[in-house]
């Protein structure tokens, strides 16, 4: 962190004030006080007094004042050197943010869109480092040089490595993360750590509604809002069976909720592999198809129906959050 440095002629004292340089000499200093540069006694622990505390305060908000007004590069520059974990690189407005060793996994990208405003563009786990935490980073950075609000697109995604699922070509398979989050707790991950929407209390209400419903029934409503309905996708039948690969015969009231939270937990402990081998996984990604497909799930607000699972996202809706 850059140091104040005192006016010419004056000298840092132990009280955190810059003091007049005398020669002029007086008896030395008792113990347990040390003599400053206009030759007075001051106690040693004087920065637990309370004057010392405001001086400190004072001196934090003079550079802090300083650090915000730096320009983009000496932001970045000056980041690097408070800590050693993370390598922040800029390019044009955008930052790529890296671990700070030999492998150098990428953690996230953010775009500068103004002095006070950071786009979150891309997240990652790295380097042992979770999606959190990376995100906390973010923040630090944004408070530290003045940003007042973060915004993203909640658009979070788990991708399979390439496997031979449902093409004889292999291809990759998806898990849409907070279509599963909303179904199993009605809010998303970015929620949780303080990233909503200007809509967001209308939303959580709006899918509370939905998720309480019991499963067998939402589905059958999501089809009967469907006009036109893919032949070539499994059955309302099929996808109702399904349930019972997480649950037992007797809970076939099981709400939407309770149901989600059940899979949630379970494909949260297995590794995405989508090899025709996994029957939940592959049930819960045709849930997800048959609800994207059928426009179950509403990113407009004007759209909105009681059977709806609002999802609001999109450049035109962003979550964001408000740095203090």
């Amino acid at each position: 962190m850059p140091r104040y440095k005192c006016p010419k002629g004056t000298k840092k004292c132990i009280t955190g004030k810059c003091v007049k340089k005398t020669s002029v000499k007086t008896a030395r200093c008792k113990k347990g006080t040390r003599k400053c540069a206009n030759n007075r006694c001051y106690l040693t622990n004087y920065k637990k007094n309370a004057a010392a505390k405001k001086i400190q305060k004072t001196y934090r908000n003079y550079i802090d004042t300083k650090l915000k007004k730096k320009p983009l590069e000496e932001q970045v520059e000056h980041f690097n050197k408070i800590q050693d974990k993370f390598f922040f690189k800029l390019i044009g407005n955008k930052i790529n943010i890296t671990t700070n060793d030999i492998q150098s996994d990428r953690c996230a990208i953010i775009n500068i869109e103004s002095p006070t405003r950071i786009y979150l563009d891309m997240l990652y786990k790295c380097g042992g480092n979770s999606g959190t935490q990376v995100i906390k980073l973010i923040e630090k950075f944004a408070k530290k040089y003045g940003y007042k609000t973060i915004e993203l697109e909640d658009d979070s995604r788990i991708y399979s490595e390439k496997t031979k699922f449902r093409r004889k070509k292999g291809g990759h398979c998806m898990i849409w993360l907070p279509i599963l989050q909303i179904l199993s707790s009605g809010t998303t991950w970015y929620n949780k750590l303080g990233y909503k929407s200007p809509y967001y209390n209308k939303e959580v209400k709006h899918n509370e509604a939905i998720i309480n419903k019991p499963f067998i029934k939402f589905m059958k409503d999501v089809v009967g809002n469907t006009l036109v309905q893919d032949t070539r996708a499994p059955s309302l039948e099929n996808l109702i069976e399904g349930m019972y690969l997480f649950v037992n015969k007797d809970e076939s009231s099981i709400s939407v909720k309770d149901l989600f939270t059940k899979v949630n937990r379970k494909l949260k402990n297995e590794e995405l592999i989508c090899d025709g081998k996994h029957p939940e996984l592959d049930w819960y990604i045709d849930i997800e198809n048959f609800l994207v497909n059928t426009g179950a799930l509403v990113n407009n607000i004007s759209k909105v129906k009681p059977n709806n699972i609002m999802y609001l996202r999109g450049s035109e809706i962003t979550q964001y959050k408000q740095i203090e």
